[in-house]
This record gives C-alpha cells, structure tokens and sequence, in this order.
C-alpha cells in the first residue's frame, strides 16, 4: 500500500519508554495493543512495516528486544513491543524475567489488544505451545499473525492457516487469524483494519 494511502493513526510514531521489570511499567491511560511472538518470527520487522519506519530493533540474531517497549502513535496510543519467547541470544537470568513481565502487561486495564506473532513456515512450535496457555483465553481480542508468508508457497500457506485455526478453536475468547509479510507488506491492510477496530 503507498505511504500516503496508509492510516494516519499510523503517520507518526515516536518511541516512549521502555521496562525491564513489572515495577517500570508506566502507568498510562491511553489504549495499549500489545505484540508477542517467538524469537525470529518478524515480530520488529511486522512493527516497522505497520508504522512505515524502522522503530523496532532488528537483526539476524533472535533476541533484539530485551526490555518491553512502548512506541506511541498520533492518538497518544501505544504499540507494546514484548520480548520474543523461544530461543533468543541474552543471558538465562534476563530471560527469566520476561514471562512475569509479559504476564504483568497482560494485566493492564488499557490493554486493548493483542497481536500474536508465528512464522508461517514454523507455526505452533513448542515454544508457542508453552507460552499459549499463558494468555489462552486473553482478557482482550487477539489476532494471529503468520508472518513471512513470502517465503512459503502457496499450498503450504493453506495448511499453516488451516493448522493454526483448528488449534485456536480450543480456546475461548475472539481470535482471529491472517497470513502476513512484512518485507513484501502484503496483509497490511488486513492488519491496519483489525487495529484501527480495537483503537476506535
């Protein structure tokens, strides 16, 4: 989608604070969508492309975000970029400390939201599997991502999204489910739509 055709929700982003530990989180009382996802799976580069600029940290090393990460848009809302789970290039004490810190932004009043992040090639890894039952049913809607549908042909696609649904009919709540590509931004309208129906 052109720059200039994308929401102006979406126009100016600035990065605001970030919390290393429950007790940092600040206390905010615009509406926050948060985003989770393994190590790898595009979670930043899915930010960047939303917001048309390079804002989240990336890299070919998994673990770029080690803090919690608040980027505020136009309507003084936020984008809550988490830690990804999994695998991820820090030290075990750091990453102890992320499922308290997830848990404890899960628990926010003003959570609207939540953008849950796979690679299609990779769904539902024993990773994702451990870390659903955490926020399985959520107190807010989440909407699946499957990142990197670029890379995958067709046929494959299919069978992610169609794995991926069965799986999140167990569970209770609104979940909602899209293919994605962050370096291709195909799906993007798709995403714009389902954040811009949580933040109005």
């Amino acid at each position: 989608m052109p720059v200039d055709l994308r929401p102006k929700e979406f126009s100016t982003v600035k990065y605001l604070i970030s919390a290393g530990s429950p007790k940092s989180l600040p206390l905010l009382a615009n509406k926050e969508i948060m985003f989770i996802g393994r190590s790898n799976s595009g979670k930043s580069s899915l930010i960047n492309a939303l917001v048309n600029c390079k804002i989240a940290k990336t890299g070919r090393t998994p673990g770029r975000t080690q803090q919690i990460n608040f980027f505020q848009l136009q309507s003084q809302d936020c984008l809550v970029d988490c830690p990804g789970y999994g695998f991820a290039a820090v030290s075990k004490s750091l990453k102890a400390q992320w499922p308290g810190l997830i848990k404890a932004c899960l628990g926010r009043s003003n959570l609207v939201g939540l953008i849950w992040i796979m690679d299609i090639r990779h769904p539902l890894q024993k990773a994702d599997l451990a870390v659903v039952q955490s926020f399985l049913p959520a107190p807010c809607p989440v909407h699946v991502v499957l990142n990197k549908s670029d890379k995958s042909k067709v046929q494959d696609r299919a069978k992610a999204l169609n794995l991926v649904a069965k799986k999140l009919a167990e569970f209770d709540g609104v979940i909602t489910l899209q293919e994605f590509s962050a370096s291709k931004k195909t799906g993007l309208q798709k995403l714009d739509q389902v954040l811009l129906s949580w933040l109005q």
